[in-house]
């Protein structure tokens, strides 16, 4: 199964984050307490999804501009030829 580039990028951000982490480990104090390690793995999963929601709302604006730009043909085509002018919403 092949993935699609939205899933590519967000594999790849995952996999440079778990990196970066691991490189600057040892600025980290010694010992972490369990509210602060929560409090910053929900913060990482609220910033993903936040990413992931925006990349979505771009993809859908891309394919509804690609959309009224095919009708847009459509109806400059018809246009040009004088057929009749049929709308498929």
């Amino acid at each position: 199964m092949k993935m699609d580039r939205a899933e590519v990028v967000e594999v790849t951000l995952i996999a440079a984050t778990a990196l970066g982490c691991w490189k600057f480990a040892a600025l980290l104090p010694a010992q972490l307490s369990i509210g602060n390690i929560l409090l910053n793995l929900s913060a990482l999963l609220l910033l993903q999804g936040l990413v992931r929601d925006l990349w979505l709302l771009a993809a859908a604006k891309r394919q509804q501009a690609a959309k009224a730009k095919t009708q847009l043909q459509a109806i400059y085509a018809a246009c040009a030829w004088n057929l009749p002018l049929v709308l498929l919403v």
